[in-house]
Order: structure tokens, then C-alpha cells, then sequence
């Protein structure tokens, strides 16, 4: 008869902590590094972050701009002819 034992048990998959500190770490050290060289040598941030690290989603997401939300005051007003294309002109 087989008993148990401790290393008949699968090991359970868990995200280690250190390494998910250390992956947005690296990420934000990347970001900081390519806004610098961007600045250096004239370019855009997005570009030296996808050329250095092609495969980095975090740090491509860290460079790019923030953008504000548009409100009913400062966006653009929807135009009601292409609003309303499918609506037929209302005739008085």
C-alpha cells in the first residue's frame, strides 16, 4: 500500500510577492530610463521603450499620456446630422 507523503502533493501556484514588486519596479525604472533618453537624444518616450524592451505591456503603459476626460463643456458637440442619420428631417 502507497502512503503519502509530503512531496506526493502538487505545490500550489501563487504569485510570489517580491517577484510582482520586482517586475513593476523594473517597469517603472524602464519608463524613467526612456523619457531620459528620449530627452537626450530627441524623440518620443513610447518609441525608446518599444525599441529597448519590445516585450515590456507594463512599461508601455507607464509612457503613455494621460489624458483628461471630456465633459459637456470643453469636448466637441455631436453633430446631429450624422447623430441623426438615420432619422428621416423632421418637416414643419
Amino acid at each position: 500500500m502507497l502512503r503519502s507523503t509530503t512531496n506526493d502533493r502538487p505545490i500550489p501556484l501563487r504569485f510570489d510577492d517580491d517577484e510582482l514588486f520586482e517586475r513593476d519596479r523594473r517597469s517603472f525604472t524602464r519608463t524613467l530610463a526612456g523619457y531620459v533618453l528620449a530627452k537626450v537624444h530627441g524623440g518620443m518616450p513610447e518609441q525608446v521603450v518599444r525599441r529597448a524592451w519590445p516585450h515590456d505591456d507594463s512599461t508601455m503603459l507607464l509612457t503613455r499620456a494621460a489624458v483628461n476626460p471630456t465633459d459637456t463643456t470643453s469636448g466637441a458637440a455631436p453633430n446631429p446630422r450624422i447623430w441623426s442619420a438615420g432619422i428621416p428631417p423632421r418637416r414643419c
